[in-house]
């Protein structure tokens, strides 16, 4: 229909890139909301943009698979949430953010990748102390 507003599902059907401007908090560092756009194309990968129940969409790093769900987590993220594969509907290929844009499938990229994973368990523990510390200061036990 003329004027009906294409979904980002109906443009990945065709085999068309997406340009979407990033929303939240939870790929800090690497995306930033309102400043950062992703480019999306039709096939899972290891950054999924899934369409939500609630009609949202929600782009996170694919931590893991099997035949039903792929599991996200966002590098902001401490915990990671189970998206049934249906839902999926494509993945971050291209990251646009102050006039410059750069491939994920880059060495940097992939560099960036690597160690921002490895650094997880580090990141957990860190923030398990942060929340700890802030809870004292505000005389509250854990």
């Amino acid at each position: 229909m003329a004027g009906q507003p294409v979904t980002i599902e109906e443009q990945l059907s065709r085999g068309e890139l997406v340009l979407v401007r990033t929303k939240g908090i939870s790929m800090q560092p690497l995306l930033y909301e309102g400043q950062s756009h992703v480019i999306v194309a039709p096939a899972p990968a290891d950054r999924a943009l899934a369409r939500l129940p609630d009609g949202r969409y929600l782009l996170h790093r694919v931590v893991g698979k099997d035949d039903a769900f792929y599991y996200t987590r966002g590098d902001n993220c401490c915990s990671q949430e189970a998206i049934p594969r249906q839902q999926v509907v494509g993945v971050a290929v291209e990251i646009a953010r102050r006039g410059r844009r750069i491939s994920m499938a880059g060495e940097i990229y992939r560099l960036y990748t690597w160690l921002w994973m490895a650094g997880y368990p580090l990141r957990r523990f860190t923030r398990r102390i942060r929340l700890g510390l802030g809870r004292r200061m505000r005389g509250k036990r854990p």
